[in-house]
């Protein structure tokens, strides 16, 4: 039997407007942009803004549907006041300091360093990997942001991509 135009027309609409509803109250967070202090972050899709669990946290943010996933933004001057933006100097004495930590921890093991641009910002950052899950934590350079994540190896991009759209 062969669809006469009316009902393939109504087929479309049971179909599209569904999902035009669905992206317009956006309820997976397609498409997400997070004030930050003065900063904005693009939060990729999946990913979900929490209550933060630590008043020195500005934002905190899990992933959606997985086992393991979150992300967590602090503001130094939260934590000390009279610090003021991350230098190169004081990034790389919180990196070393996480590492001598964590060395002592058993549960860490694989700890490295690397850099990162934060959109317009350079980021030093630490990683290891924390009882199977991957944990980093990055100091974005002129700002005063700590940006942490601890999850799954398979979502640490989004978390990277989220990091790198800092605006």
């Amino acid at each position: 039997m062969k669809l006469r135009w009316p009902a393939k027309l109504l087929i479309a609409l049971v179909v599209l407007i569904p999902i035009a509803d669905a992206l317009y109250i956006n309820p997976i967070h397609f498409h997400q942009t997070v004030k930050v202090t003065d900063y904005s972050l693009d939060v990729p899709m999946f990913w979900t803004q929490t209550t933060p669990p630590r008043k020195e946290m500005l934002v905190a943010f899990r992933r959606e549907w997985a086992r393991s996933g979150t992300v967590d933004v602090v503001d130094r001057s939260r934590v000390n006041p009279v610090l003021g933006p991350w230098t190169r100097e004081a990034a790389e004495r919180a990196r070393a300091f996480i590492v001598a930590v964590e060395q002592k921890d058993a549960r860490f093991s694989g700890q490295r360093f690397f850099e990162t641009n934060a959109g317009p910002f350079h980021a030093l950052c630490t990683e290891s990997t924390l009882s199977g899950d991957q944990a980093f934590t990055c100091y974005v350079l002129g700002t005063r942001m700590q940006f942490s994540y601890l999850g799954s190896k398979r979502y640490e991009p989004s978390a990277l991509k989220m990091l790198s759209s800092l605006h």
